[in-house]
């Protein structure tokens, strides 16, 4: 928590932050569909109402709903991604942190600046994700 408050003291950072919510709003009534609980006990959703197709790229969002806070006091992250199916991989373009599970507070919202294309481990959750929204 104190992390994200010295971030969000930026004032660039805050008028970014006001427009993205403006322009993407974080729905905490989301229709989450269960992926995969992994081995710590945190449980992976994705949201398949809300998938846009888009010039060759699928953009969706996830959900990371953890039983215990992190290290910043957050029960749940949810993550907007870019992915590109014929490459296996993928861009991470916003998180939204919230200190209550499944997402269900108004959170705290952050763009990535020029997000690197990331591609998933082999049997890690990033890559059941993938699979997940290339195959729906």
């Amino acid at each position: 928590m104190i992390l994200v408050r010295k971030i969000l003291r930026s004032r660039g950072l805050v008028l970014t932050l006001l427009l993205s919510v403006i322009m993407f709003p974080v729905s905490s009534n989301a229709e989450w569909t269960k992926v995969i609980k992994n081995y710590a006990g945190n449980t992976f959703f994705i949201d398949f109402e809300r998938i846009l197709r888009k010039e060759g790229f699928i953009y969706f969002w996830s959900l990371r709903d953890r039983q215990n806070e992190n290290h910043l006091g957050y029960l749940s992250t949810q993550v907007y991604r870019q992915t590109d199916c014929k490459m296996s991989r993928f861009k991470i373009l916003k998180y939204s942190f919230h200190e209550k599970q499944m997402g269900n507070d108004s959170g705290t919202s952050l763009d990535t600046k020029n997000p690197n294309w990331e591609f998933p481990s082999p049997s890690s959750v990033e890559e059941l994700l993938l699979k997940a929204i290339c195959t729906y």
